[in-house]
């Protein structure tokens, strides 16, 4: 029965990944309304006033676009006109119609090609000029300026008692995974293991890899911070009955030393640790683990990772770096949740962001439409399988939409009058 299974969702994971890719393709129907508000502020703005605006390539790559979409669709219109049937197409060879049918596809297919080619440059350069706006420190949590980082992700376990400990080690072994299948390093930082075997109390994980938006760590776990809940009946039950345990996810982007400066008065660092062994082995033992305190906050970390106390040291200094600008971004991301309101939940870590219930078999994602990829997920294929990408990849899509309209709404702030610019910033707080 198991070997059965284990058939069954090798041969259902991936269908269900190649649905959700799927899907975020054929969302175009989303992305129209950033789209068309592009291209009547393209229309609008005079093209002098743009001579020395970064706004510029943006709003030339739209109006480009717009011609190549109304080519592509005069292309239709010829190749239904002439390939629609009538009495003059009764005297053409029908070797001659198919030979005319596969050019205008070969044709059609070429404009395909460019309209997608041209889309993308598009969207990168709304991407490039919301960045600009930010600067190159992280603003907030959800700055685009993260994706290209490094991960630290931190587990431990919620309410549940051991069920809950199997649980977190759990999740470490299905975030290894995926670090795995993007050829990551995963590196444990610090982990407390428990009782039963598997049973994980804590976990601090360092993930580096990628080189860009596109394929670093961060970018892709972002949105995995929360509280992630299991609905099951735990192997330690003998009474057979479903029990709600929770595990604590947080993904936090690796600091630079550009985002927090620490002054020399500002830290103290300490050997916390050194050799132990019986008779004189300590005498020329190595002094490796570094206890590094941030004076002013009283943040401590511990880094005993390597055998190298110079790497410690650094790696110390990094972590207590990650820590303070996580703290900044929670108190910035505190104060300004009541001013804004976000469509696909805030990311706050105290969220029960998904559910895996192992009796139905299914993850319910909460920050996620049902119909777009919220739902439909198996709870073994996530946890024990390959089935995280597909729920990464639909949170990675709405994350790119909402980047996208907000370099519009920044786009219309910028080049409309007021009283037009707010309007378009109304509808769009509505439609969230």
């Amino acid at each position: 029965q198991h070997n059965t299974q284990a058939m069954w969702q090798r041969w259902l994971i991936p269908r269900r990944l190649t649905a959700v890719r799927r899907w975020c393709r054929n969302c175009a129907s989303q992305s129209v309304a950033w789209r068309s508000r592009l291209l009547a502020l393209a229309q609008e703005v005079p093209e002098d006033q743009l001579l020395v605006d970064r706004a510029a390539p943006v709003l030339e790559t739209s109006r480009f676009l717009w011609k190549l979409e109304e080519e592509r669709a005069e292309l239709e219109r010829q190749r239904d006109a002439e390939m629609a049937p009538n009495d003059d197409q009764a005297q053409i060879p029908s070797a001659e119609l198919a030979e005319l049918a596969q050019l205008y596809d070969t044709e059609l297919q070429a404009a395909s090609e460019r309209l997608a080619s041209r889309n993308a440059m598009l969207e990168q350069e709304l991407l490039v000029f919301l960045r600009g706006g930010e600067g190159e420190k992280l603003a907030d949590a959800g700055s685009a300026a993260a994706d290209g980082r490094d991960a630290v992700l931190e587990l431990a376990p919620g309410v549940g008692g051991q069920e809950a400990a199997l649980f977190t080690g759990e999740l470490l072994a299905m975030y290894e995974r995926f670090a795995d299948s993007r050829a990551w390093q995963f590196e444990v930082e610090s982990i407390t293991e428990g009782q039963p075997s598997g049973a994980v109390l804590s976990a601090s994980v360092r993930i580096t890899g990628g080189g860009d938006e596109e394929s670093a760590p961060f970018g892709w776990l972002r949105h995995e911070s929360g509280v992630h809940r299991v609905q099951r009946i735990p192997a330690t039950e003998k009474k057979g009955r479903m029990q709600t345990s929770s595990a604590t996810v947080v993904v936090l982007p690796v600091a630079e030393e550009a985002d927090i400066a620490l002054g020399p008065n500002d830290v103290r660092l300490e050997i916390s640790k050194k050799s132990s062994g019986p008779g004189g082995q300590s005498v020329n033992a190595a002094h490796q683990a570094i206890r590094a305190t941030h004076i002013p906050s009283g943040l401590t970390v511990h880094c005993s990772s390597s055998q190298s106390q110079f790497e410690n040291r650094s790696r110390a200094l990094e972590m207590l770096r990650t820590k303070l600008l996580d703290q900044q971004l929670s108190a910035r991301s505190e104060f300004e949740r009541s001013e804004r309101k976000e469509q696909r939940g805030t990311g706050d870590r105290s969220e029960k962001i998904r559910t895996y219930n192992f009796a139905r078999d299914e993850v319910t994602d909460h920050r996620l439409p049902k119909d777009e990829g919220g739902a439909g997920h198996s709870a073994t294929g996530v946890i024990f399988e390959s089935g995280l990408e597909a729920l990464l990849l639909a949170h990675r899509y709405h994350s790119r939409l909402g980047r996208l309209e907000d370099a519009v709404a920044s786009l219309e702030a910028q080049l409309l009058p007021p009283e037009k610019s707010q309007s378009g910033e109304r509808s769009r707080s509505t439609r969230g």
